[in-house]
């Protein structure tokens, strides 16, 4: 396989465990009394929800689970 065949198979991956280590930030975040905002901790939290929509939204993946999915994975 040629290097970018491997990088096309690697990448949806590779975005899926984002999306969950990211999902699994947030929460523990919120958990300790964090809120999304523009300054300090805030700001990294919003920049990781930011992060979790756009490649929620890049691979299509958003019109499948909409929000009612994305909190799904919260339960999990």
């Amino acid at each position: 396989m040629s290097k970018d065949e491997i990088k096309k198979a690697i990448e949806p991956l590779r975005d899926l465990f984002i999306i969950l280590d990211h999902t699994r930030s947030i929460l523990f975040l919120v958990k300790d009394g964090a809120l999304p905002s523009n300054v300090g901790g805030g700001f990294n939290l919003r920049n990781l929800i930011r992060r979790t929509f756009s490649v929620l939204e890049k691979n299509g993946w958003w019109e499948i689970l909409g929000m009612e999915g994305y909190l799904e994975i919260f339960d999990w």
